[in-house]
Formats: C-alpha cells, structure tokens, sequence
C-alpha cells in the first residue's frame, strides 16, 4: 500500500497569509516530501524514490509535472523571489556542489564549496539566503576541538571561498536560516534552543523554543518577515511573533502518527 505524505503548504501572500492547507503529492510520481508554490502557476516537488531524491516542476498549476534534470541531494530552500537552492547528490566521496536557480527551477547552475574543506554527500544540511549577493550553509561536521554538530558558513553566490562563522556548537544542531535584517538562526536539537547572530558571527544570542507539552528534539528553524520565526519538531510547528521572545503551537496543522514535519517555505 502507498502513503501518501501530506505537507502544509503556505497558500496566501506573505502580508496576508491566514490559512494553510494540506497538498497531496500527484498520483503519477513518487510519494511527495517537499511541495513549493511558488506562484499563481509554477509548483516545484521534491520527491524520494528508487532513483533518489528527484525534483518535478509544474507550470499549469500542479495539473501535469516535468522531471528536472538534476541529481539532487536534499530538499529546496527558497533564496528570494523565484530563487532557489539546493545540494547535488555527488558520488561516493566526490564534492558536494551548490545548486541555484533564479526562474523557479526551469534552469540550474553549479556553485562550488571551496573553502569549507571534504564536505562528502549528504554533509550539507541547511541552506539561506544573506542579502542580495551572498549565501549562508550549514555542514554537518563529526569531532574535533568542538565536538560533533553544525558549522555555518557564508559565501558570495557568484563563487570564491567561504568564511567559518564560528557557529557555537551545544550537540546534534540541525537547520538554519535568516532574516531580512541579515540576522542568523541555528537550531540546536538536543537543548531545542536557537542561536542568533545579528553581526554575521561575532556574537551569538540564545532563543529557548519553549510551549506546553512540547516533546521531541528541534529539527530545524524558519523565519517569515522580521520578528516571526517558526521552529519545528517531529511533530509539532511552532511560531513565535516577536523574535523568539515567546512561542505557540500552530494549531491548524496536524502531523499524523509515525508522520514528521520535513519542510516549510
């Protein structure tokens, strides 16, 4: 029997935004792990199968879908408007490239990791955009002086070496992202705390996510705007309106038994 994974889609402009709802994957392609409105029309679907994870693109409002060629080793991240992100699969112990698109998906081009050392597949974990011009990754790191977790690094999107941001490591962090006053977030699981910079690393500040009956460690963190975040466990998203100063579970959206959360834009 098939499963169907059903993933909340944000439906209206961002100044408007009021209701989610729920999108099942199309019937002629692998079960859905990530599902991107982008417009009116162009719908981008992540999807893992036999052949890996596989990105579909629809340009008639997810009525019919095109394969995109390209070997993908993680979900989208959105950059900005018709901006997109993501990894390239690699093989074996080859280097992971960047992944950009700036129409939706219909063209990608290849951006290098110098820099940041052997970072083999499936070592990238998140991906932001930081102003117009440059890029922040996540890299899942093991041992060392600082012990196991998540490096953050910035970068010009038109290529060059990235810069180490120090991140401060507490144990198994998981996701990034940013706002649009250039503020950084780090989700550390373990604590399900977030760690802010708004100085591009010199500093870092602690947001606890905190709600009742919150269980599960911390995967991953969102922003919308520039004092909403959302962080989200397993099972539970949660939103806070000003700045991770207190949080509320997003009620309208129900996670299934055995179901997770595995993605927001």
């Amino acid at each position: 029997m098939r499963y169907l994974v059903l993933l909340a889609l944000l439906i209206a402009p961002v100044a408007s935004a009021q209701t989610w709802s729920a999108v099942p994957p199309p019937t002629d392609v692998p079960s859905a792990l990530q599902i991107v409105g982008t417009d009116a029309d162009s719908v981008l679907l992540v999807t893992q199968g036999v052949a890996g994870w596989q990105l579909y693109r629809s340009t008639d409002g997810a009525t019919s879908w095109g394969l995109v060629d390209i070997a993908l080793a993680s979900s989208l991240s959105r950059l900005g408007d018709r901006q997109w992100a993501a990894v390239d699969r690699g093989t074996g112990r080859e280097t992971q490239h960047l992944l950009l698109s700036s129409d939706d998906g219909a063209n990608w081009t290849r951006r290098n990791l110098q820099g940041i050392g052997a970072v083999r597949p499936g070592d990238v974990d998140c991906l932001a955009s930081l102003g117009p011009d440059s890029l922040l990754v996540g890299v899942r790191v093991s041992g060392g002086s600082r012990g196991s977790g998540l490096d953050l690094y910035v970068g010009a999107r038109s290529g060059g070496a990235w810069k180490s941001l120090g991140f401060p490591r507490k144990g198994w962090e998981s996701g990034c992202a940013t706002d649009p006053q250039g503020a950084i977030f780090g989700a550390v699981n373990r604590t399900r705390q977030i760690e802010r910079s708004r100085n591009r690393g010199s500093s870092w500040d602690t947001l606890t996510v905190q709600a009742e009956g919150l269980t599960g460690l911390l995967g991953s963190v969102y922003t919308l705007g520039a004092d909403t975040l959302f962080a989200a466990t397993p099972s539970t998203l949660l939103r806070s309106i000003d700045a991770g100063t207190s949080w509320s579970r997003v009620q309208d959206i129900e996670v299934p038994p055995f179901g997770t959360l595995s993605g927001f834009t």
